[in-house]
C-alpha cells in the first residue's frame, strides 16, 4: 500500500485480506487486581490490526452469548429483543472507550 490516502471502506477490506491470509492469534493477558490488558498478537502487534481483529471477533462472540440456554435448554433471551440487546453492548462499549480516553 502507498503512503497515498485511503478512505475506511479501503483500508477495512486491506485489513480483511490481511486478516483472512493470516493465521491470526491474539493474547489479551489481564493480571489480578487490573482490568488493564496487555494485547499481543502474532500479525503486526499493532494496534490498528488488534482492532480489526477484535471486530472479526466480537460478532461470533455476541452470537454464542445470544444463544446461551438455560440447564432446561430454554433460551436465556428472547428472539424479538436481540437489537435491544446489541445497542446495550455497544453502549458499554462507547462507555469504556470514552472512560479510558479520559485517562
Amino acid at each position: 500500500m502507498n503512503n497515498k490516502e485511503i478512505d475506511i471502506d479501503t483500508f477495512g477490506e486491506f485489513m480483511d485480506a490481511l486478516i483472512k491470509g493470516s493465521n491470526i492469534q491474539m493474547m489479551i493477558d489481564m493480571p489480578s487486581g487490573t482490568t488493564e490488558p496487555t494485547i499481543t498478537d502474532n500479525a503486526f502487534n499493532a494496534p490498528v490490526v488488534q482492532l480489526y481483529i477484535l471486530l472479526n471477533a466480537i460478532g461470533p462472540t455476541i452470537k454464542r452469548i445470544w444463544e446461551t440456554t438455560d440447564k432446561d435448554g430454554t433460551r436465556m433471551f428472547r428472539p424479538d429483543t436481540m437489537e435491544v440487546f446489541v445497542d446495550g453492548v455497544l453502549k458499554m462499549v462507547k462507555d469504556d472507550i470514552l472512560k479510558k480516553a479520559e485517562k
